[in-house]
């Protein structure tokens, strides 16, 4: 599995395709897609108050069913402010699922082995035969305590893992920026009257 800034990086990249850069709220929207994009791994923090970070890691919040409601309510909360609410949940939901995807195609050597994609319609857990990503390490069982826990996120084994991402991020964001800023100078086609 990736680590938080695997996917913040992830989320900024999400931000920078859907984003516009003429809206006012462009920093809303930025944090929102980057704290969308790391989100489902929010459920550690139940598991960390009973001494088991990884009790609840990888359940409900990694599925699209949870996507779709975490994304649209937030739409929903932000629409009210800023922006329009199916652009705005559609980008949102973007930004969460990145974090499924990442997840999805990275190593997984916890049982149940996966994340139930597809809740609520099937508790089955999936993984992509193929692994794109180095992932870290965390926890051997949904048991590890919270000492063990730590300890396992301070390796270098995740310390390179993170340093892959950040370059694989960075470079991923520098190509959007520049095609960004090509799509921009690009001198806008004069249309004629009749």
């Amino acid at each position: 599995m990736a680590s938080p800034v695997g996917h913040a990086l992830l989320g900024y990249a999400i931000y920078r395709v859907t984003g516009s850069a003429k809206r006012q709220d462009r920093r809303n929207l930025l944090g929102l897609c980057v704290l969308l994009a790391i989100a489902p791994d929010f459920d550690f923090l139940p598991g960390i108050l009973v001494g088991q970070p990884a009790l609840y890691h990888q359940g409900l919040s990694h599925s699209l069913g949870f996507a779709v409601v975490v994304s649209f309510g937030v739409a929903v909360a932000y629409s009210l402010q800023w922006g329009s609410l199916w652009a705005d949940w559609g980008r949102f939901f973007l930004a969460y699922a990145s974090h499924l995807v990442m997840d999805l195609f990275g190593p997984d050597a916890r049982p149940p082995l996966g994340i139930p994609l597809f809740w609520p319609l099937s508790d089955v857990p999936y993984l992509a035969p193929l692994q794109i990503f180095w992932g870290v390490r965390h926890a051997k069982s949904t048991s590890t305590a919270t000492g063990e826990w730590i300890s396992a996120l301070l390796s270098l084994h995740n310390l390179a893992a993170i340093g892959i991402e950040i370059l694989v991020g960075l470079s991923v964001v520098g190509f959007l920026h520049y095609m960004q800023s090509v799509g921009a100078s690009r001198p806008k086609p004069q249309t004629h009257g009749p």
